[in-house]
């Protein structure tokens, strides 16, 4: 239920590789190819790596050929461009002396472990696997979209450290969330999901737990089991990946039933209770033996320190827990 292994190339498909395709299916050579196409064997092998652009003309005679709309090669050709540029300034953005030691505070080795990057071969190429790995392109992008400021802690994060660990652990929850294919999120179907895994947790989770992850993506909700990264101890978050879909994602948790489904069923009050979709809300759970995470260690100037949610949140969805859990444990 984590990311695993899996791997994300960090290039763009070339528009040759589905001219290369289409070769295939005719089983014809390029040099074939090239004289149906009138042009010289080194204009299609071109096309085939890349090497050689696309334009209108080109598009055109592939149309003819192929059976392909012109704008659909143009629109590939496009893309690709575009993606090699933006590599490009991100490999330069890496290389720049400011952003040579962003990547330091990064768990990069547990990172590539998991999946979520390929080891770097440089403190320059482990900034650009970072960027690749976040979808982002500088590290201000980066900022953006993973710094204190990108979402409302319920927990604010003690400091920048702190921020980076919840950054990939959330990161690795979105890479997951990939895989899970759900139905757009509405209130009414995730509260029936919930009344349906309330009568789950008396089963083994081995059990309840996939039936789980069912009953919510039907409803709009990504669920998963991610493995927090070393000092950041927490028991769950909940937050929203878009307007149409959410997430609650657990990580420690002690090895019985009633703490995995008590973490789960105080994620869902969050959403529930707490935030509309589409809202910058980053419910977290703390472990029961830390009861100082929400503690920084900086003063109340620092950017860390600005986002703290009351801490009465808390106790509204524990009562709304209870009171919701009561009907199963009385049946």
């Amino acid at each position: 239920m984590s990311v695993g292994n899996q791997y994300r190339p960090d290039h763009a498909i070339p528009p040759g590789w589905l001219l290369e395709e289409y070769l295939a299916v005719r089983g014809q050579k390029a040099a074939e190819f090239a004289q149906d196409f009138g042009r010289p064997p080194e204009f299609v092998k071109g096309l085939l790596t890349g090497a050689t652009a696309i334009d209108e003309a080109t598009a055109q005679r592939l149309e003819e050929l192929l059976d392909m709309r012109a704008y659909i090669w143009l629109r590939c050709e496009a893309d690709y461009r575009n993606h090699l540029d933006r590599v490009a300034e991100a490999k330069r953005v890496a290389s720049s002396p400011e952003t040579a030691d962003w990547s330091k505070v990064f768990p990069i080795k547990e990172l590539a472990r998991r999946g979520a990057l390929q080891e770097p071969e440089s403190p320059a190429d482990a900034v650009f696997r970072l960027f690749h790995c976040f979808d982002v392109w500088t590290t201000g992008d980066w900022q953006v979209k993973y710094g204190p400021g990108s979402m409302v802690y319920s927990r604010r994060p003690r400091n920048r450290r702190e921020t980076v660990l919840l950054a990939c652990w959330r990161r690795i929850g979105e890479l997951d969330a990939e895989w899970q294919e759900c139905s757009d999120y509405t209130a009414a179907r995730f509260l029936d999901a919930l009344a349906r895994i309330r009568h789950l947790v008396d089963q083994p989770p081995v059990v309840a737990w996939p039936q789980a992850v069912q009953l919510c993506n039907n409803a709009g909700v990504v669920l998963n089991l991610v493995k927090p990264f070393a000092d950041l101890d927490l028991r769950g978050a909940a937050w929203w990946l878009s307007p149409q879909q959410a997430i609650i994602q657990l990580g420690n948790y002690r090895p019985d039933a009633d703490s995995l489904w008590g973490a789960f069923f105080l994620a869902a009050a969050h959403l529930l209770l707490h935030t509309h979709p589409g809202h910058s809300d980053f419910f977290i759970q703390p472990n029961y033996d830390q009861p100082n995470y929400s503690q920084p260690d900086c003063d109340a100037s620092d950017e860390y320190a600005g986002n703290e949610r009351s801490a009465g949140i808390d106790a509204e969805a524990d009562r709304w827990v209870a009171n919701f859990l009561a009907p199963a444990a009385t049946a």
